[in-house]
């Protein structure tokens, strides 16, 4: 918590361009904690894990002073991750607001998943992947690239989501 005050202002104005910032994931964490009076592992597990049906726990890694890391320290199994990926599909399934899944995506990015190729795509550190396509094929994908961004592999990626997408 410290250390997002230390970040200091972006060099342009609210959405003039997007720029995407693992603190602000963070901080979203944090707000949910609070509004929820719950840490963010026991809100995720009881108010989506549980729901969603998931075959196991997930985990999640949180800083020195106990609050969650959700920018990239959220760990689940890959089939969990695809259950995640077909609750997105199916609109949510009145675990979450269909009108919040209707707005996943936005025009580039927005509710914390992207659009990428006409898929509404959530994308980890690292290559970790869910995308959704419109016709509803899920695709899960758990990877572990060297670096945490990779051209290269990220365009092998994303012509393997295309191939299994038809």
């Amino acid at each position: 918590m410290e250390y997002l005050p230390t970040i200091g202002p972006a060099a342009w104005t609210h959405g003039e361009q997007l720029h995407y910032a693992s603190p602000n994931t963070d901080l979203l964490g944090l707000v949910v904690e609070r509004v929820a009076g719950a840490p963010l592992a026991t809100v995720i597990a009881e108010r989506l894990w549980a729901p969603l049906g998931a075959e196991r726990d997930a985990e999640l890694a949180v800083d020195p002073a106990g609050a969650g890391v959700i920018s990239g320290g959220f760990c689940a199994t890959l089939r969990d991750y695809a259950r995640l990926g077909a609750l997105v599909a199916e609109g949510g399934r009145d675990i979450v607001p269909a009108d919040w899944i209707a707005a996943l995506g936005g025009d580039e990015y927005a509710n914390q998943w992207w659009l990428r190729d006409g898929r509404v795509t959530a994308r980890g550190i690292h290559g970790q992947c869910i995308a959704v396509d419109p016709n509803g094929t899920v695709v899960a994908i758990l990877s572990s690239w060297p670096h945490a961004e990779d051209e290269r592999r990220d365009a092998e990626q994303r012509a393997l989501i295309g191939r299994v997408t038809g």
